[in-house]
Formats: structure tokens, sequence, C-alpha cells
């Protein structure tokens, strides 16, 4: 791509009070050589010598010819030229980004609004990118304006559909926060979203009621299973809770070993029931051992889905079967 040159048609006024009439594409330096005797002859010797008027041309021809009109052209008009220049040179333009009129703005693409240089007017001023004119500045279109211009599931924030809530705090009262969607507080879509010994049911959190064998004596200690959701191996809030009310009463009871019998219910493989039921042991163990019992009286194992506390094959039974069950070792 070739580099724009442009030119333009200049009068210089010499010591002397004559003017010359010349071209070129950089004014600066064609004037340092005019200064430095390495212009036109006939300014040599004519010092010192001042730029009078300057007007730009569209091509080097179009500079050629209207240097030629300027040589031929009576001093007394000439003198006119550099008159209008003076006098427009008392009126400066506007430093950017003040203006009086539009064309001051002209160079930066904007237009000229209340003494100030703006990107729009209207709509008209805007690009396809940005198509709206707002508050003098050229925006995207906003994707919504109310939530009806949305999906089901999602809100219109600050022009853009977002989802319906990112906690609980976005939907009020009663109700929760439920993959990006507020639901009533009973509602769930795995056992995750319902607290310990809760599972759903039917796309509701239903209490779970204890296994047969679930609970164990160890010395004067009820301790309950402690359950978990569909293919997880964390504890939940309501879990650690029951943890903690056993460690209390553990502390005191005499006792060899306890034995973490991690269980799952029937779906998946053999091995990797396995797998997760140890999980399930190892997560009670860290906590326990956390609390203060000795690791060397926890024993982790798993029983994956060889021994299911309810036989059914629904999610009740599952939950009831998704454990980690506390026995002791004599």
């Amino acid at each position: 791509m070739f580099r724009r040159v442009r030119w333009c048609v200049y009068l210089l006024k010499c010591g002397d009070g004559s003017l010359y009439a010349g071209i070129t594409n950089d004014l600066k330096k064609r004037l340092r050589a005019h200064r430095e005797g390495r212009g036109a002859r006939y300014t040599r010797g004519r010092g010192p010598l001042e730029v009078v008027h300057v007007e730009p041309a569209r091509d080097r021809a179009a500079a050629s010819r209207r240097e030629h009109q300027l040589k031929r052209m009576r001093r007394s008009r000439k003198l006119l030229l550099v008159a209008a220049a003076l006098a427009l040179a008392g009126c400066p333009r506007p430093q950017y980004p003040e203006c009086k009129t539009d064309p001051d703005c002209a160079d930066h693409g904007q237009v000229c609004i209340n003494g100030f240089c703006k990107e729009c007017r209207d709509d008209s001023g805007c690009k396809p990118d940005k198509p709206l004119c707002r508050d003098a500045i050229c925006v995207v279109k906003p994707q919504c304006a109310t939530a009806a211009d949305c999906a089901a599931g999602q809100k219109c924030a600050e022009g853009k559909c977002v989802a319906e809530c990112t906690a609980a705090q976005d939907c009020g009262a009663g109700r929760k926060c439920m993959a990006g969607r507020c639901a009533a507080e009973e509602a769930c879509s795995s056992d995750a979203d319902c607290g310990g010994g809760r599972a759903c049911v039917d796309s509701r959190c239903k209490e779970q009621p204890a296994a047969p064998g679930a609970s164990q004596r160890v010395g004067e200690c009820d301790v309950k299973a402690v359950y978990f959701g569909f293919d997880d191996a964390t504890l939940d809030r309501d879990a650690r809770k029951q943890l903690d009310e056993d460690f209390e009463c553990l502390q005191k009871a005499p006792f060899r070993r306890l034995r973490l019998e991690g269980h799952t219910d029937e779906r998946g493989t053999t091995e990797y029931n396995l797998a997760l039921g140890e999980r399930r042991a190892d997560a009670v163990k860290k906590y326990l051992a956390g609390l203060g019992l000795e690791s060397r009286r926890l024993k982790a194992i798993s029983y994956g889905k060889e021994r299911p506390a309810d036989p059914g094959h629904d999610e009740p039974a599952w939950s009831r079967n998704r454990r980690v069950e506390i026995a002791t070792e004599q």
C-alpha cells in the first residue's frame, strides 16, 4: 500500500517584501531549504523568509497548476490572499474536543454538540456494530429490555439476558436458587439439592427414613449412619453436624477400633461402587480424625453395593443405601 503524499502551494514573503510562489509535499523541509540557500534561486539572499499563505492541493499536477496561477497573479491580489490568511489566523480553530460547528470535529469522525465534539447526534451517526446513539455515544443494541425478551429461566439485567439467580438471596423468602433458576424450597433435581437425611423423590425433597440397622450402639452412644448424595463422597452440613455430635459421645465411649463401612446404591459397576464406597468411608475417617479421634483407631472399608440397607429399586431405596455405617471392632 502506497502512502498518500499531501501536496500544497505556498507563498513566501521575502525580506525585500516580494512574494514567491512554490509547491511542496513537505513544507517544513522546503522552508528550511529556502532559508539555507538550497531552495529556489529567486529566494537566495532575500531573507528573512516567512510563509504567509498555504493552500492544499489534490496532487502534484493540481499544485503545479495553482502555482502557475499565483505566479501570474497581480501582487495586489496576492496580498489579499495573505490578508485573508492573517484574518483566519486571528480566529483560531477551537482546540479539540471543543468546537463551534461540525467541521471542527470532522477529523475525529464526530459532530459538534453544545460546544464539544461527540460521537453521534442520532442513530444515523452510528455504525452497524453499535447502531444506537445514547447520550451522544454509539452503543450496541441491548439483548433485551424486559425479562419477556429472554428465554425461560432468565432475566434481563443491564440489557443482557442472564441466569435468573446465582444465589438464594436472588430469589426471596421461601425460595432457593437451583441450576440458575428460582424454585420452591422443597424443589430438587438430585439429592445434592436437599439437606442431609433427605432425598430427592419425584422432584421434591423428602425426609429420608432411617434404614434398618443404620444406627449402632458404641458404649452409651447411638451412632447413626452418614448419608450421601448420588455419586458423591462429600459431607454436607447436616452430616458434619451429626459427626460432631457423635464425636462428643465417642470420646467417652470404650472401644478398641471403629469400622467405617462405605456403601452405595445398586447403580454402576461393582468395581466403581467399591471405589466410591471407599471414598465415602475415607471422608468420614478424615473428618473424625480432624476432630481428634486417633487415626489408628479408625478403619475405613467398602462393601460397594453388596450390602444394601433397603432392597428396593427406586430413589427412596437408593438414598437409604448411599451411606457410611459406623460399627465397633471387638
